[in-house]
């Protein structure tokens, strides 16, 4: 893996009608940087959003139900192509917590070749495929 882009700037709108962001003019203009993005050699992208301590994070499962949507609409912004990094499937998108030197508040995929995370670690937040397209729709 290696470090792809670091304050990897973006920029787009919210299209209301499928709650999605996208390239093309709407009257919500959103913009905004990504402290780090890591990538694997099939493409996956790992987004890591460094923060001072864990007060108020929480793992993805309570994204929703906090109101915290900064890390899915980071991940949809990658995926869209909203940034000058090739569009790509993101992997993980976890808070690193600078204070406790880590990283467990948020996502990976449970997948069995990811190179990007250790696949067998404790204390991960993993998610299916089918959660993170619910997580999107959230």
């Amino acid at each position: 893996t290696k470090t792809v882009g670091r304050e990897v700037g973006f920029e787009g709108y919210w299209n209301l009608e499928t709650s999605k962001p996208q390239k093309e003019t709407t009257h919500l203009r959103f913009s905004g940087r990504l402290d780090r993005v890591d990538q694997d050699k099939d493409g996956r992208y790992a987004l890591i959003d460094y923060k001072g301590s864990a007060y108020h994070l929480t793992g993805w499962s309570k994204w929703v139900e906090k109101r915290s949507f900064q890390m899915p609409l980071y991940a949809l912004v990658l995926e869209s192509g909203l940034t000058d990094l090739p569009p790509g499937p993101v992997a993980a998108a976890n808070y690193y917590i600078v204070k406790d030197l880590e990283r467990h508040k948020g996502f990976c995929l449970k997948d069995d070749s990811a190179a990007l995370y250790d696949n067998n670690a404790k204390h991960r937040n993993f998610i299916s495929e089918a959660q993170k397209a619910e997580l999107y729709e959230g």
